[in-house]
């Protein structure tokens, strides 16, 4: 059995066959309950498209755009989509998704 402590362990200062986390940021990392009817409203949204993003040795499909703010940077969203319904398959998106991207805000988007 693997602990839970055990995946998210910072490696020790001393552990040469660790390398630095080189992890993208966003402002806004967007989980949606569904591809079907959430992420379609999501990635719906916006003036720039958006572009597909593929991690290895994961299935899921990722996207991600900029908004455009007048006089500052522009703000970085990441968004994808449980592959099924219910909160176990939402809580594994958000979980790869913490593991993958440094995000300042985590949303989860859910059409009633």
């Amino acid at each position: 059995m693997i602990s839970v402590r055990a995946l998210v362990a910072k490696p020790s200062p001393g552990d040469a066959t660790t390398q630095p986390s080189k992890k993208t940021a966003y402002d806004i990392a967007i989980i949606c309950a569904l591809h079907e009817k959430e992420l379609d409203n999501v990635l719906g949204t916006g003036q720039k498209p958006w572009q597909p993003r593929h991690i290895e040795g994961d299935p899921t499909t990722y996207y991600e755009t900029t908004y455009p703010r007048e006089n500052r940077r522009p703000l970085r969203v990441v968004a994808g989509a449980a592959p099924q319904m219910g909160m176990p398959a939402s809580a594994v998106l958000t979980t790869k998704m913490i593991l993958h991207w440094i995000a300042n805000q985590m949303i989860y988007h859910q059409l009633g």
